[in-house]
This record gives structure tokens, sequence and C-alpha cells, in this order.
């Protein structure tokens, strides 16, 4: 597959507040390249869940320094990426900004 042109996290975000692609359209960006994601299944959506629930049983004691987020994209800017993936930890720096660090999986 080749590469028409490259896209900045700015020039996705337009593209995505402008509505240019369909709603059932799922869309990613991947080092500067938009990529369309494969429709979630039955398997898929049942395997989601299951690793959601296991995750929220996991992360009772730790509410206040992790979030769980499931399927919504997070912004890597050094990779030029917004990807959707699965299932995201987000890890609370102790710090007065409380900024949130991305562990994917």
């Amino acid at each position: 597959m080749s590469t028409l042109v490259r896209l900045t996290l700015d020039e996705y975000d337009r593209l995505l507040d402008a509505a240019v692609f369909k709603h059932d359209r799922r869309m990613e960006l991947i080092r500067g390249e938009l990529r369309e994601m494969s429709p979630i299944g039955d398997q898929h959506r049942i395997v989601v869940n299951l690793l959601n629930e296991w995750a929220m049983d996991g992360t009772v004691g730790l509410r206040d320094r992790l979030m769980v987020q499931v399927q919504n994209p997070i912004r890597l800017p050094a990779q030029r990426s917004a990807p959707q993936p699965d299932m995201t930890n987000f890890a609370r720096f102790c710090s007065p900004t409380a900024r949130w660090k991305s562990l994917s999986f």
C-alpha cells in the first residue's frame, strides 16, 4: 500500500471535526497515514467486554491513580498517530498538573 499524503494530528482532527468520514467508518491515524479499521465483530466485542470487566475489577483500589479507557482514541504526537486501541490504562502522575500517561494494550 502506498501513501498519497501524510497528515499531521491537527489535520486529522480537523477532518474529524468537519465530519469528512461517514459515522460508521472507523478511522485512525498511524504514523501520519489515515487507516480504516476493521469492523468490530461479535468475538472482538465479547473479548473487549471481558477485558474491560477484568480491568475494572483489578483497578478498584487504584481509581484515584488509574483510568481505564475502552476503544477511544489516544494522541501520540511523537509518532504522528491517533490510534484507537481496544483498551488503554491512564496512569496519573503525582504532580499539580495531573497529567495522564497512556499505557495501551
